[in-house]
C-alpha cells in the first residue's frame, strides 16, 4: 500500500470519528507520541470505547515522559484494539515510540476506528478487563524460541557423549 493510501484510509476512518486532533498528513507520516495519545484519549471520550483502561496519570500525556510509560500506554491501546476485534494488528509499541513503521501505526489507527465503532458497550468493557488483567493479543513466538533453544543445546551434549551422561544420571 502506498503512503498516500494508508494516510488517506486513516483520514477517512478515524478523521470522521473524531474532530481533534486533525488527521494531517504531516503527523500521519511519522506520528509523534503526543498525537497518538490525543487520538486514543479522544476516541475514549467520544465513543466510550476503552473507558476505564487508563489511570488518571496515563490520561495526561505530560505525565508520560519516559519511553517505558509511552510504550505501556500504547501497548494497552493496541491490546484493547486486538482483543475487542478478535484479530491481530502487527505493530510494535517500541517502534511507534521510536517513530518507525508509520504504515503499521496507521493500520492500527484504522483498526482502532473499527473497534471504536463496532465494539462499544459490553464488548469494550470485556476487552478493557482482559487488558487490565494482563492479557495481551501479541504472539508469544519470540519467547517460545528463546525457551526452546536451551533445550536443544542440552540435548546436543548428551548425544555427543554416546549416552554416557544419561547413564551416569541413572546410577
Amino acid at each position: 500500500m502506498a503512503e498516500e493510501e494508508w494516510i488517506g484510509a486513516t483520514q477517512e476512518s478515524l478523521g470522521k470519528l473524531i474532530s481533534k486532533p486533525k488527521m494531517t498528513e504531516k503527523y500521519l507520516k511519522k506520528p509523534p507520541f503526543r498525537f497518538l495519545h490525543d487520538i486514543v484519549m479522544e476516541v475514549v471520550r467520544s465513543t466510550n470505547f476503552g473507558q476505564g483502561l487508563y489511570t488518571p496519570e496515563e490520561c495526561d500525556a505530560a505525565q508520560l515522559s519516559d519511553k517505558g510509560a509511552k510504550v505501556e500506554f500504547l501497548n494497552k491501546a493496541i491490546n484493547l484494539t486486538c482483543l475487542a476485534l478478535g484479530e491481530q494488528v502487527h505493530v510494535s509499541a517500541n517502534k511507534i515510540v521510536a517513530g518507525l513503521e508509520a504504515d503499521k501505526t496507521n493500520l492500527w489507527l484504522q483498526k482502532l476506528h473499527t473497534a471504536a465503532t463496532t465494539c462499544v458497550g459490553a464488548k469494550s468493557d470485556d476487552a478493557v478487563q482482559r487488558v487490565l488483567a494482563g492479557e495481551t493479543a501479541g504472539p508469544k513466538e519470540k519467547k517460545k524460541k528463546k525457551e526452546e533453544e536451551p533445550k536443544a543445546e542440552e540435548a546436543k551434549p548428551a548425544a555427543d557423549d554416546g549416552g554416557a551422561a544419561a547413564a551416569a544420571e541413572e546410577e
